[in-house]
């Protein structure tokens, strides 16, 4: 191999870093100086430091989503939830690291609370690092298990299996019931 290749694949490799406690804070720290950044912003344009570029909206002026389809960074559509990792990764993809939280990897996440799990199946998950149910850190091994069981591959079959055996009781005729009129007699 030359040696740009084993770069490539090294810094492949530490695209796949483990979610760790130092990883939350440091998303944490991104986030916090992210809103600094606003607040200071916004504090400037409120006292005209920095012009007001476009056209002002009017008071009553309807805005559509539509219109802000290309303004700012988008998420990267082949790192999406539910989809496999592209097949440029996946030759660098550590299988020890399936089924256990690592830091996000696409970037357009790095100052959301995220991380990812990637399964045995290369399929990719994407969870919040907040707090659940307000108690369950990311962290919590009754979390983990959760997020274990929720990207097993028997899960999913486990669902459908589920889905299809309530349809097919639910087409199935009734039995008659034995209905007693007289319960004193």
């Amino acid at each position: 191999m030359t040696e740009d290749s084993d770069s490539i694949s090294e810094e492949e490799r530490s695209l796949f870093r483990p979610f760790t406690r130092e990883s939350l804070i440091q998303i944490e720290k991104r986030i916090a100086i992210e809103h600094e950044k606003q607040k200071e912003f916004e504090r400037k344009r409120a006292e005209g430091e920095v012009p007001q570029y476009g056209r002002k909206k009017k008071q009553k002026e309807i805005r559509y989503d539509d219109e802000d389809e290309d303004e700012g960074p988008q998420p990267d559509p082949t790192l999406e939830q539910g989809v496999p990792i592209p097949v440029r990764l996946q030759g660098s993809f550590p299988p020890e690291l399936a089924s256990t939280p690592l830091e996000d990897i696409d970037p357009y996440y790095n100052n959301v609370l995220t991380f990812v799990v990637v399964s045995k199946g290369k399929d990719i998950f994407r969870f919040s690092a907040s707090k659940a149910m307000w108690l369950l850190d990311p962290f919590n091994p009754i979390r983990r298990v959760a997020i274990y069981i929720l990207v097993h591959p028997l899960f999913s079959l486990f669902i459908i299996t589920t889905i299809l055996v309530n349809c097919i009781l639910m087409i199935m005729p009734t039995t008659p019931t034995v209905e007693s009129t007289e319960f004193g007699k």
